[in-house]
Order: C-alpha cells, then sequence, then structure tokens
C-alpha cells in the first residue's frame, strides 16, 4: 500500500495487459534483484496509461457491479473470443452477489488470458504473466458454470477481467443393492458410488437413526462400499459426498442420495440391550472400598458378548470394588455388548469426601509428607494469542528527511511444555513456543509516503521452576519462574520504491508462567490446560534499534500425565 501527495494522480494507473508494458526477451526482475520466471508467456512489467485500461479505478464491491452492468456488452464479446465454455450469467451473478474476495498476486503470476482496451475498442490477449517489481491487488472472483469452476481477476487499479485458473467440477451418482428379500438371510448392502469423482466419503443413515460414516480407506473397492445391517424394517439413506480442492485452495463438494426400503422377517429380533449399575455407596471417605455390581440384560435371540465396568471387562457375577485416593466426583459406568452389535450403557457417580476419620487422616498425611505426587512426566500441547505490548519506534536518517516508524501487532501461536515433577509441589518445566505477529513501517521520504508489513516470527525456548499451589487436589494450580531464549528471525519492507531489512537478534531472557490443569475425570490422564506465559523481551536489530515486545502467550490446550 504506498501513498504520497506525488502518487495520489497517478492512482488511476491500470494493471491490465494492454496497460502494462510487454518486456523484451529474457527473464524481468522484482524488488531486490530476484528474476521472475514468466516461462514463454507475455511479461507484464509496470503499471500502464489510462488510455488502454478497461475501466476506471475499482476499489469497492459497489464499483465492481457498476462495472459489470456497465460494461456487460463488451464482456460478452471478449468471452466469446476467447473461447470461454462458461456461461456469462454465471458470471455476471457472481459480481452481482458480492461472491469477491481482495487478493494480492505476486509477480511470476500467470494468467490464460487478459482483457483490455485498444483505441477504445474491447480486445483480449492470452498467456500473459505479471512480471512487475511488486504484486498488484485485485478482486479475485470464484463461481461454477456448466459443471466447470472458474477463478476469474480484476485488477483494482483497470478493471481488465483476467482468467486465472479453472477445474471440472465433482460428480457424484450412487446405486445400492439390498438383497435381503422377505427371509433377511442376508443382510450386507452393496453400495456403488463408481464414475463419482473427488475424495469420497459415504454417510448411511438406518432405519433406526443411527448414522454411520465410511472413508475411502474403509471402500471394498474404489468407490464400493458393504454395509451391514440387521435392521428388518425400513428406509435406509445413503448419501455419497465428493470433494475436490481447487488450486486457489476452496473446497468443491458434490453430493448423490438414495435409499433402500426393507421389509424382512428374521427369526427373531433381538432388541437393544440394556444394563443396570449399582454401589454399595454414594459418598466414601479417601481409599474406602466400593462394591459395583452390574445387571444386563439381551433380547431372547441375543447373548452377551462383553460386560464392562469402568472400562475393564468383568466376568459373572459382574461385580467389582474400587476405591479413590483423592476427594472429588467420580463417574463409573457399565456397559454391555450383544452378540448384534446393541450397546447398553449405566453410569453411577461416587463422591469421595475430604477424611473424616483418623485413620484417614493418618495415611492422607503420610502420603502427602512422602513422595506423594511425584517422578511423573506432565506433557502439555497447546495454541495461544501472542498480545504483545511493543510501543512505536521511530527512526530518522538524512536530517529527517528520511522517517520511519515501525510497530508490532499481536498474533498467534503454537508450543508444547512438558514438566517433570518431582514433588507433588515441585517440578521442572520446559518447552517451545512459535508465534506470528505483523510488524508494521511506515516510511516518509521527502514528499513520499508509504507503508508496508512483514510477518515477524518469535521462536522461544522456555525453562525453570514449577511450583503447584495446589497439590493433591484435582485442579493444578502452578506457577514460576523461566529463563528463555527468543529468535525473531527477520523482516523485509518493500515501499515507495525503498527495501527495508531487519535481521533482528537472539537473546536470553527472563519471565514468568502461570497455569492450570483441569483433568476431564478425576482419575484421568488427560485434561484441559490454560495458562500464560510472559517475557521481558525484545526485537533488537544493530545497536540502536530495540522494539519492546514483552509478549503475553495465552494459551490453551490439553494436558496428558504419564502413569508411573
Amino acid at each position: 500500500m504506498v501513498t504520497s501527495r506525488r502518487f495520489r494522480t497517478l492512482a488511476c494507473l491500470s494493471i491490465g495487459v494492454a496497460s502494462l508494458a510487454i518486456a523484451g526477451a529474457g527473464g524481468a526482475q522484482v524488488a531486490g534483484g530476484a528474476q521472475v520466471d514468466c516461462g514463454n508467456a507475455r511479461k507484464m512489467t509496470r503499471l500502464g496509461n489510462p488510455a488502454t485500461r478497461f475501466s476506471a479505478p475499482v476499489q469497492s464491491r459497489e464499483a465492481l457491479i457498476q462495472l459489470f452492468e456497465t460494461a456487460r456488452i463488451d464482456v460478452e464479446l471478449l468471452l466469446r473470443q476467447a473461447g470461454w465454455a462458461g456461461d456469462p450469467n454465471d458470471l455476471f451473478q457472481a459480481v452481482r452477489r458480492g461472491n469477491v474476495t481482495r487478493q494480492t498476486f505476486d509477480p511470476g503470476q500467470r494468467f490464460g488470458w487478459m482483457f483490455f482496451r485498444d483505441n477504445g475498442q474491447p480486445t483480449l490477449r492470452s498467456d500473459v504473466c505479471w512480471a512487475g517489481k511488486a504484486g498488484f491487488a485485485g478482486w479475485e472472483v470464484q463461481f461454477t458454470s456448466r459443471g466447470q469452476w472458474y477463478s476469474m481477476v480484476i485488477p483494482e487499479v483497470c478493471g481488465n477481467l483476467t482468467f486465472l485458473a479453472q477445474q471440472a467440477e465433482p460428480v457424484c451418482q450412487i446405486t445400492v443393492n439390498d438383497p435381503a428379500g422377505r427371509t433377511c438371510k442376508d443382510t450386507t448392502i452393496a453400495i456403488d458410488a463408481t464414475g463419482s469423482t473427488g475424495a469420497l466419503t459415504l454417510e448411511v443413515l438406518t432405519p433406526s437413526g443411527q448414522r454411520r460414516t465410511f472413508g475411502a480407506a474403509e471402500a471394498s473397492a474404489p468407490g464400493r462400499w458393504r454395509f451391514d445391517s440387521a435392521e428388518p424394517k425400513g428406509t435406509f439413506r445413503f448419501t455419497v459426498t465428493g470433494r475436490q480442492t481447487t488450486p486457489r485452495g476452496t473446497t468443491l463438494e458434490c453430493r448423490a442420495e438414495t435409499t433402500a426400503e426393507r421389509d424382512c422377517e428374521p427369526p427373531c429380533l433381538p432388541g437393544t440391550p440394556s444394563i443396570d449399575l449399582t454401589a454399595s455407596a454414594s459418598s466414601v471417605e479417601p481409599w474406602e472400598e466400593v462394591s459395583l455390581a452390574a445387571s444386563p440384560k439381551v433380547g431372547d435371540c441375543a447373548k452377551i458378548e462383553r460386560v464392562t465396568i469402568d472400562g475393564q471387562t468383568v466376568a459373572p457375577p459382574y461385580s467389582q470394588t474400587k476405591s479413590w485416593g483423592m476427594p472429588g466426583s467420580y463417574t463409573v459406568e457399565a456397559t454391555v455388548l450383544d452378540n448384534f452389535g446393541g450397546t447398553g450403557r449405566d453410569a453411577e457417580t461416587i463422591t469421595v469426601t475430604e477424611c473424616r476419620t483418623k485413620e484417614c487422616k493418618k495415611r492422607m498425611k503420610e502420603e502427602r509428607r512422602g513422595a506423594g505426587d511425584s517422578g511423573g512426566w506432565v506433557l502439555r500441547p497447546f495454541i495461544g494469542i501472542v498480545n504483545t505490548s511493543s510501543d512505536e519506534l521511530f527512526e530518522s536518517f538524512a536530517g529527517g528527511t528520511d522517517r520511519r516508524r515501525y510497530s508490532l501487532d499481536s498474533g498467534t501461536g503454537f508450543g508444547l511444555g512438558a514438566e517433570y515433577k518431582f514433588r507433588d509441589w515441585f517440578g521442572v518445566s520446559f518447552g517451545a513456543f512459535q508465534a506470528d505477529a505483523d510488524l508494521h513501517l511506515e516510511l516518509d521520504v521527502a514528499e513520499l509516503w508509504g507503508m508496508d508489513k512483514d510477518s515477524l516470527s518469535m521462536f522461544t525456548l522456555f525453562g525453570g521452576p514449577t511450583f503447584h499451589l495446589t497439590p493433591r487436589r484435582r485442579v493444578d494450580l502452578f506457577a514460576g519462574p523461566v529463563v528463555a531464549w527468543s529468535d525473531f528471525g527477520s523482516a523485509d519492507f518493500s515501499t515507495i520504491g525503498v527495501r527495508v531489512r531487519k535481521d533482528f537478534e537472539s537473546e536470553l531472557v527472563l519471565g514468568a508462567q502461570i497455569g492450570l490443569d483441569i483433568p476431564f475425570r478425576a482419575d484421568g490422564q488427560w485434561g484441559l490446560h490454560l495458562g500464560t506465559i510472559y517475557l521481558d523481551s525484545s526485537a533488537e536489530s544493530g545497536e540502536d534499534f530495540e522494539l519492546a515486545v514483552d509478549p503475553w502467550m495465552f494459551n490453551v490446550g490439553l494436558s496428558y500425565r504419564f502413569k508411573h
């Protein structure tokens, strides 16, 4: 983005093919001397003149809609000249509905063709390549027409319609064969989606409301699946979905649906299994045992395949004894599985109170005095928001005629932390995170003013002691100081013909962290992790450049405690 008193009078310059000089043989250069590879395409190297642009600058969606309304006849004429096979009405409707996004197209971007005007007359040129010194801004229109997906571009400063990409839409078709007949002897349904294109998935909805989804890996052959269901009556609904990704990252999707009606008489109906779980007590002290008993039931023609209590398979008489060493609320679930694949579930909630008896209090005291919750690893993957506390930094050169102002936005990042707990109240943490934030440069040279931004990538390794403030509690609150090594990489800016590069130095800084681990289950290994990390850091480049960063990394993720 560039603005200045002198450049405002040139704001109507076109980016179209006719308004761009066609480069001669040899590669074109962009800022910094890099070569642009355009192959055999016609090279466009500079912003052109108003005499050959297709329209006045198109700087809003409203202006784009107006352009397509007023230039409809010319656009349709040039589409026919280009041999375009789509329906022009689909293009105009996409623009009218505002299905456009503002994009920047870098040097080296090739286009199939581009519209422009020659002495006022609409014309086009094929196989062109943008080889200017910097990218140009344009409106991208993505739409489908006559079985094809298209991407077209309208540069902001000229309105020259440009062909960018094309891809066939995915095709979906489906047939099914259910051989159940009147006897339900064969209940395996064959689903055939051959002829469909794209990445295929199949969704099956049974008469009882059960929904299953299958991917390509579960197909018996490409586009073919087999689904077995003992349900004797009702409507099975099958939906195949095909997805393809376009060169512009858009996902195209098709769907085809069909049904199969079944009305057969099996020897008997398995019914829905059920189970009843009872506990000898609903409230106990730590380490006090609770007896759990399950009573499963299945249909007349079914048999019990497996019964579990708290995830463990149990044999008749289907009972189990459990105890817990920490206060909290614990849910125990029992399940039954029959030979038809049916399942039943029941659950009991047991509350473990604080110690009431002398024996319990004595044991708890001994547990806390000993190693307690020690010798265990905790892993904490997380994502987060980086809130920088940077101030603006100014540079001035050449007697004040070259002035620069830098500012840093907040951003996002991800990381991984780990801790080894020596005691239930003390451990050592270490980890790393990567965060990205936009660094802005405003450049003021004489009467010219411009701005640019680049992503500042901060990679940090940190470590330090960790103090747990709620030892032997379900919710683990911890905090501690950290020592961190941070590297900010580099940033490149290019505006009003001036390139500025900053290579930032790595540094060793102090900081602090505070976090909270909340297990999903009182005795489970997985939990929710919330936390923040603060670093007293700055981005330094050379002797006189120091931009205060002081980031706060507010993170959310998971915690996993390894059993020991």
